[in-house]
């Protein structure tokens, strides 16, 4: 009904993503997740909250897929774009921020 890329179609996609994930299937849910991001960037813009969330997602996923390089790239997103909207201090920053340091301690 509403179409491929609007952003119901990316909530959607990104639930499929979480499950996935949960049930081992990583390859399944990298493409579910790398299909929300895409919507959700392109319907919210690079600086939105939601992209913030699935460019994690997406970043812990490739971690747990070894691929620690991409892992890296996309969880720094995540923490860059909650740094400019809410501060360095905020919780969702500071999550990501762990979230970094933890995959450093990895590598």
């Amino acid at each position: 009904v509403y179409g491929p890329d609007h952003p119901n179609v990316a909530i959607r996609a990104g639930n499929l993503g979480t499950i996935l994930q949960a049930k081992g299937d990583l390859e399944g849910a990298q493409r579910y997740t790398e299909r929300a991001l895409a919507i959700d960037e392109k319907a919210y813009g690079p600086d939105h909250a939601k992209v913030a969330i699935l460019a994690a997602n997406l970043g812990q996923i490739l971690q747990a897929k070894g691929d620690l390089v991409g892992a890296r790239r996309y969880l720094q997103r995540a923490y860059s774009n909650a740094e400019k909207r809410l501060g360095a201090q905020s919780p969702e920053a500071r999550a990501y921020a762990a979230a970094l340091a933890d995959l450093k301690r990895k590598q």
